[in-house]
């Protein structure tokens, strides 16, 4: 199978800053906080979906299992509540399509990169 990998390793700045962009915002239109209000919770926020990724890719190899379900359940709730993350929404959704036992690797592929863009907005959190 051959996959269709997005820009990782050598992805420009500009993406990640839009990641980022569209979590605050979506963040803070979901609780009525303006932008730099919202930049506390978005680090709780973030947390949580760094462990639920973890969580995933440990169980990547069981996609049936009740942990990788609950997980997989913990982000598409994020992303019901942040609309405006389209990036996220989208990793989320190529996520949930591939449940399958033979979309493994895909899998493992799109939850790297997921995680990738979480430690770049959790790190650039942090400088804010």
């Amino acid at each position: 199978m051959t996959l269709v990998k997005m820009k990782t390793p050598t992805m420009d700045a500009s993406i990640y800053d839009r990641f980022f962009n569209e979590l605050i915002q979506g963040a803070g239109s979901f609780l009525g906080l303006p932008q730099q209000g919202a930049l506390s919770i978005l680090s709780d926020i973030l947390s949580c979906m760094e462990v639920a990724v973890m969580v995933l890719k440990k169980s990547n190899d069981q996609p049936e299992n009740r942990i990788f379900v609950d997980a997989l359940d913990s982000l598409l709730t994020v992303c019901e509540k942040l609309p405006k993350a389209r990036l996220l929404r989208s990793y989320v959704g190529r996520i949930a399509g591939a449940t399958g036992k033979q979309y493994e690797e895909k899998r493992k592929v799109l939850l790297t990169e997921l995680k990738d863009f979480l430690d770049k907005a959790q790190r650039r959190l942090k400088r804010v």
